[in-house]
């Protein structure tokens, strides 16, 4: 046996007898009637095994059929023989995976599906890497400054988040139960869909957190604030690599203050996840492009997989790939076929992340279809859009495209962070302008269009979706802004310098100072325009009363019931921020006028709290004398007015 047949000879050994071990385990712990289904995987691990197996015991050192065929496939690739059984060892590993956690919120076996899912992303993450082109050096400070401004941010962005933004939302506390069902045991499985259809596995994440700190507010939006910051880090080295070191620092610090950043940082909801998926792909993939090297491919591929487990834009990151991958097939043909080899391992190893997700998909197309078809443009509200404007079809979404672009610096942004300004402030957006223009004009043919796409894309994803402008669906392009914010600012100071090449370093320390201007003037409108303005608009909102209620009950022992009047604004469970926050608590909802006798559904009548919102204050009385000696009060909104009633009363 030559030297090149044995590994590859022993990984046929080892794939076929993990794979053996594995199927034989899932299958044992599968209900009779459904085993059949997995008997495929038993014998392909058998005859994995044994294809080695045999010229391994006669001795045998000529190549086999197989490894001869693998031979000339693995030589397109540029791989070795080894390494191509890898890559076709993790699609197998992880469709175990997805066997083995079945469709259901409990895997059918949990261990040997997480087990499964590792294996195969380490089998392809193997199988793809080559030692062609070391990977550089970088010097002490391009790991000094991203890591000090990561931590600037992560403290920007975690403290008081119980209290900014002020009150937790209803979609928040479904996650927070989403993420409760995991510590729970309810639910298990990362590789299904859960609350709202979106994958799962972003509510484990949430759950390791509410696990060590508590079921709080503070707990459920830790883990925004930690992926807002990464991403500071992972745009840091973006701009690195797209541009320079000084465009780096600027955008760095430019998005750690950045207030709509901040804003989604401190959410406990899985959109901020995007913006770090979106820059490390695109960061990796424009190195890998520009050096030719495959683990920056690898790590793209990796990265694109994972996205699909988090919020939908994510899913829509293959499109400014795709397409720029198309353009470059036809102005840069000689560098497109040399790196074409690691573009398709960058896709398989994609597909092998998402594989057990996509699965699931496939099983369920209408969970993969409902966070599209909830916002979506195209159904009732473009017929009601084409109704009222008497335009074409045509046009109509040109408008709707238009409106999604002009987000970044002309219209407000709307929905879920509405501060009745743009994505850019005014500074930020005319470098964001000058930035683009700038980049336009020195790299109009590779890395421009791959940044403009990015653009391009929100544009596309805002104004094909309902509340254009909604700010909740630009969150992936806050990187893209802060490198050109970054670039136009770096670059127009390369600009003077040219003019005046003496004043280099002075030119310099006043790109930081503008830079933390920039900074210093996002943080003071999140913090002291934003959020003070926030408290008035939502004074009297049902999240307000939700939160209220949620911080008065949590400071009550659990054999408290609450009575709550709250038509025609709310009930008691309509906000699910309460349901998280004070699990232990139940309510009853109650209508005006009250009968005492309406309410079976109250366990002990020991311990009451009767909530009556604006509206419902004539059930009072009769409640006061229904359960006299009890004690009434107020709890005051902000601007001084009433914000809810409440009687508690206790059994002598």
């Amino acid at each position: 046996m030559t030297a090149t047949q044995a590994p590859f000879r022993a990984s046929l050994l080892i794939t076929g007898g993990i794979i053996l071990a594995l199927s034989e385990w899932i299958l044992q712990t599968l209900p009779m009637q459904e085993r059949s289904g997995i008997l495929w995987l038993i014998v392909l691990g058998i005859v994995l095994f044994l294809i080695p197996l045999i010229p391994i015991l006669r001795n045998d050192a000529n190549p086999t059929p197989l490894e001869r065929a693998v031979k000339r496939i693995s030589a397109r690739l540029r791989l070795p023989d080894w390494q191509f059984l890898l890559l076709l060892a993790g699609l197998v590993l992880s469709y175990v995976a997805s066997v083995a956690a079945g469709d259901g919120g409990l895997m059918l076996n949990p261990v040997a599906a997480i087990l499964a899912w590792f294996l195969a992303m380490g089998a392809v993450i193997v199988g793809s890497l080559n030692q062609t082109i070391p990977l550089p050096r970088g010097k002490a400070i391009d790991l000094i400054l991203p890591s000090a401004m990561t931590i600037l941010a992560f403290i920007v962005r975690a403290v008081a988040l119980d209290r900014v933004p002020i009150i937790l939302t209803g979609d928040e506390g479904s996650a927070g139960i989403a993420a409760v069902s995991f510590i729970k045991g309810e639910m298990n499985n990362p590789f299904v869909s859960s609350w709202f259809s979106f994958p799962s596995l972003y509510f484990f994440i949430q759950s390791v957190s509410v696990r060590l700190f508590g079921q709080t507010t503070q707990a459920l939006r830790l883990t925004s604030a930690f992926a807002g910051a990464l991403t500071v880090t992972a745009t840091y080295f973006a701009a690195r690599v797209l541009f320079d070191r000084r465009t780096a620092l600027v955008a760095a610090i430019f998005l750690a203050a950045y207030n709509f950043h901040i804003n989604f940082s401190r959410i406990g909801l899985n959109n901020i996840w995007d913006g770090l998926w979106y820059t490390i792909v695109i960061g990796t993939l424009w190195y890998g492009w520009e050096h030719e090297e495959r683990r920056a491919f690898t790590i793209a591929g990796l990265c694109l997989g994972i996205a699909q487990y988090f919020y939908p834009s994510g899913r829509v990151l293959i499109l400014p790939i795709a397409l720029w991958f198309l353009l470059m097939a036809l102005i840069n043909k000689e560098r497109f076929k040399r790196v074409f080899p690691s573009l398709a391992l960058m896709f398989l190893v994609s597909v092998v992340v998402i594989l057990p997700l996509g699965i699931f998909y496939v099983r369920h197309p209408d969970e993969f279809m409902a966070p599209f078809n909830r916002v979506t443009l195209f159904g009732p509200i473009l017929n009601s859009l084409i109704a009222s404007s008497n335009q074409p079809v045509w046009l109509i979404l040109i408008k709707q495209v238009v409106m999604g672009l002009a987000a970044f610096t002309y219209i407000p942004l709307n929905a879920w962070y509405t501060p009745g300004v743009p994505l850019l402030l005014p500074l930020p957006a005319s470098l964001f302008l000058v930035g683009i223009v700038i980049s336009l004009l020195q790299d109009y043919r590779e890395r421009f269009p791959l940044l403009a796409l990015w653009i391009i894309t929100f544009g596309l994803v805002g104004g094909l979706s309902e509340s254009t402008p909604a700010a909740q669906r630009y969150i992936a392009a806050a990187p893209v802004c802060a490198l050109f914010v970054g670039y136009g600012l770096s670059g127009t100071m390369a600009l003077f310098e040219r003019l005046w090449p003496r004043l280099g370093r002075a030119f310099y320390v006043g790109t930081v100072l503008i830079a933390a201007y920039l900074a210093f003037n996002e943080l003071y409108f999140y913090f002291f325009v934003y959020t003070p303005q926030t408290v008035i608009d939502w004074s009297h909102s049902s999240g307000m009363v939700a939160q209220h209620l949620a911080n008065q009950l949590q400071r009550q022992p659990s054999d408290l019931e609450v009575v709550f009047f709250g038509q025609p604004l709310m009930g008691y469970y309509s906000i699910p921020s309460l349901q998280y926050l004070v699990p232990e608590i139940q309510g009853v909802d109650a209508t005006v006028p009250w009968n005492p006798q309406s309410l079976p559904n109250i366990q002990s009548r020991n311990h009451l709290m009767f909530v009556f919102l604006p509206g419902n204050e004539s059930a009072i009385k009769p409640v006061e004398a229904t359960y006299p000696g009890g004690q009434l009060n107020q709890e005051i909104a902000s601007d001084g007015t009433t914000l809810y009633s409440y009687y508690e009363y206790r059994a002598p």
